[in-house]
């Protein structure tokens, strides 16, 4: 065999070597498995239910009712009695403020304080100064407060017990009940907040919202200790 032949062959030989070295990788034949980069990785997208507050059931109410339900507010009033013949008379300013353990509703006749009456929600007791007499009294039914005063417990929990509208005093309002029975009271909505109110005790009579307030603007009015210029009575009737 001539040396050029024997050139050829070995050229062969080292090209088939070359080619099985490629294929090869120079390892195994399964694609290398690298490892995994975190340090960029996004963060999967959290779902709606993951993200999204607790839904409000008490949403769609009125600005000003929510206040009420905390407990602690204020409101100043006019207390207006309409008679048979559509009539308004006994108008009287008003202000109702609650601590949150406390309730006070106080009237006024010509801007001087006449009558306050104090409600303690944790001793369920009330109390009734009539400031014109310098006398008071203690109610054990506390339910005076919101038959002859209007004035309801809208602290948090109050349960909503129907909604509607209902003409009030020549007007066609929205309105909502809380509570029942005796208790029940009835807020009139207007321009999407609280307008007025009234018990089923007082149907000819209702409470005007005139300004609201975040929580009692003072709190001289809730003093039921310094009796000392009153005189304690005993008799439902009463007295101005």
């Amino acid at each position: 065999m001539d040396t050029k032949k024997l050139t050829v062959i070995a050229l062969i030989l080292i090209l088939i070597f070359s080619l099985a070295a490629c294929g090869n990788g120079g390892g195994s034949g399964d694609p290398e498995l690298l490892p995994e980069d975190t340090t960029g990785a996004a963060e999967t997208p959290a779902t709606p239910e993951e993200t999204e507050e607790p839904p409000d059931d008490t949403g769609d109410e009125p600005p000003f009712l929510k206040t009420l339900r905390t407990g602690v507010y204020g409101y100043d009033a006019l207390v207006v009695v309409v008679q048979e013949d559509g009539s308004r008379s006994n108008e009287q300013n008003a202000f109702v403020y609650s601590d949150g353990s406390r309730a006070v509703i106080g009237r006024f006749d010509e801007g001087k304080l006449v009558e306050r009456c104090i409600h303690d929600y944790e001793k369920n007791m009330s109390y009734q100064f009539f400031e014109k007499s310098k006398q008071y009294r203690f109610v054990e039914n506390h339910n005076i407060l919101t038959l002859n005063l209007g004035m309801a417990d809208f602290r948090s929990g109050q349960t909503e017990t129907g909604r509607g509208t209902e003409d009030f005093f020549g007007e066609t309002l929205d309105y909502i009940n809380y509570g029942a029975g005796e208790d029940l009271v009835r807020i009139f909505i207007k321009e999407g907040d609280v307008y007025a109110m009234k018990t089923r005790g007082i149907e000819r009579a209702a409470y005007y919202v005139l300004k609201t307030y975040s929580s009692p603007p003072t709190t001289e009015y809730f003093d039921t200790q310094n009796t000392n210029d009153y005189e304690l009575i005993q008799t439902d009737r009463r007295v101005d």
